[in-house]
């Protein structure tokens, strides 16, 4: 993951994914004392020469869609201490 808010996640993947694909993810954070499941929508892709030694080949932004209030909170929290 390289960024999170309120409204969305952006974040590094191995393939490209297509704009508007929902996706089902699973946040975890060192802090969290559960992982949260958040519904997300694919808003742009793009593609990303190969840093280090990782696969990663693309950067992709999603918009939330749906998550509980107390997902929220807890992602909140989770970003307030990092």
């Amino acid at each position: 993951m390289l960024d999170i808010s309120k409204n969305g996640v952006q974040f590094r993947t191995t393939e490209a994914l297509d704009v508007g694909e929902t996706l089902f993810m699973t946040l975890r954070f060192p802090t969290m004392p559960k992982p949260v499941k958040v519904k997300a929508e694919v808003r742009w892709c793009r593609e990303e020469k190969k840093v280090g030694i990782e696969d990663y080949t693309h950067v992709v932004g999603a918009h939330f869609v749906e998550y509980s209030p107390e997902g929220w909170d807890l992602i909140a929290a989770a970003i307030e201490e990092s």
